[in-house]
């Protein structure tokens, strides 16, 4: 059957909707053009167009623009920005999640990158973002609302003195700080640190031994190579059944390479060490006393944490294992007895403090 259309015309949106006369297929037609126009006028008017991606089991597309509405509240529109175009996407990365904001309004572009601890927060970071782009004041009404803060009409006479209870949003500095809500601290891709360390050793010197140095280093979102320096306290051993022994001076300076995992603020992973060592030792009781040194390289390994207390400093903690590759052997001059040998295995624990730049 052939579709004949009348002659009543509506307009909508600057377009003219032709309205059919008969039933059958003119109706199926006329609905899904009227419905598809009613969708654009819908987007037309939203002030924003969205492009979002997310993996299965985060919160889709309809929800974000459902949290960007229920942010601007009834108040939105006297100074909405409705031309905006923002493509946001989500996605997991090596344990933690990171959000990407591409947005453009008439000539000005521009990009926000958002980590946080799940999908969650990154939609909802994204929302909040969007939100405060096309009309901070509408949010900050809304939450005002919510808050129970009455705010005063424009007729009010004591508008001046209300409006100080309420603050106006900027434009640009309250969507960084609060989106910054949502998301854990950012680093940059590479930073160099350094600092001081207290150190542990059991096994290298004749008894358990504490040390002091420092460490310096690079490090990337993923891996961090290291080095450092530790200065041992002196540590005595004698020979049995007589007043003879040897004081024992310990040197070490190390390089580690640590990939690890987590998220900016605290990571975790296992770190590949090496070392040179120098032990000296000087005799006591008896007729003559003499001093030697010996020095090695040793290999082993370590388990790393490390906790961000912001953006320029951090705390990590180490535990690991040293395998010397030589077993210097002290003894005194003329006299078979040992005085001392480090042990094939030594255990290492030391803590620091990281200083970002």
């Amino acid at each position: 059957m052939a579709c004949i259309s009348a002659n009543a015309s509506a307009g909508f949106s600057g377009r003219r909707v032709v309205m059919a006369g008969h039933r059958g297929c003119c109706n199926r037609w006329v609905l899904a053009s009227v419905l598809l126009l009613a969708l654009e006028h819908a987007q037309a008017q939203s002030g924003f167009e969205l492009q979002w991606e997310a993996p299965a089991g985060c919160p889709q597309a309809g929800e974000v623009r459902a949290s960007i509405r229920q942010l601007l509240g009834e108040e939105s529109g006297r100074n909405a920005n409705t031309r905006m175009s923002v493509k946001a996407r989500a996605l997991q990365e090596n344990g933690h999640w990171l959000g990407t904001l591409e947005t453009q309004s008439g000539p000005n572009v521009g990009k926000r990158t958002l980590h946080a601890e799940s999908c969650d927060s990154v939609a909802g970071a994204t929302a909040l973002i969007i939100a405060l782009m096309i009309d901070p004041e509408a949010v900050a009404a809304h939450q005002a609302q919510q808050d129970g803060v009455a705010l005063p009409s424009p007729s009010d006479s004591a508008a001046p003195t209300a409006r100080a209870e309420v603050p106006k949003p900027k434009e640009r500095e309250p969507t960084s700080k609060m989106a910054r809500s949502f998301a854990a601290p950012e680093q940059s891709p590479l930073s160099l640190f350094v600092g001081p360390t207290l150190a542990l050793d059991i096994g290298s010197l004749p008894s358990v031994t504490a040390g002091f140095g420092g460490h310096l280093g690079v490090s990337t979102r993923h891996l961090s190579i290291e080095a450092g320096l530790a200065d041992w306290a002196p540590s005595q051993a004698g020979v049995a059944g007589t007043a003879a022994g040897g004081t024992f001076h310990y040197v070490t300076a190390g390089l580690s390479a640590c990939p690890y995992l987590g998220e900016a603020r605290f990571r975790y992973g296992l770190c590949f060490d090496s070392e040179y060592d120098r032990m000296s030792a000087s005799g006591y009781g008896a007729n003559v006393n003499y001093a030697g040194s010996f020095h090695w390289l040793s290999l082993g390994g370590s388990a790393l944490a490390r906790w961000s207390l912001g953006k320029r400093l951090a705390i990590p903690i180490r535990a690991g294992v040293v395998v010397p590759l030589a077993y210097p052997v002290f003894r005194l001059n003329g006299t078979p007895e040992e005085v001392h040998r480090p042990s094939r295995i030594s255990t290492r624990f030391a803590v620091g403090i990281d200083l970002i730049f």
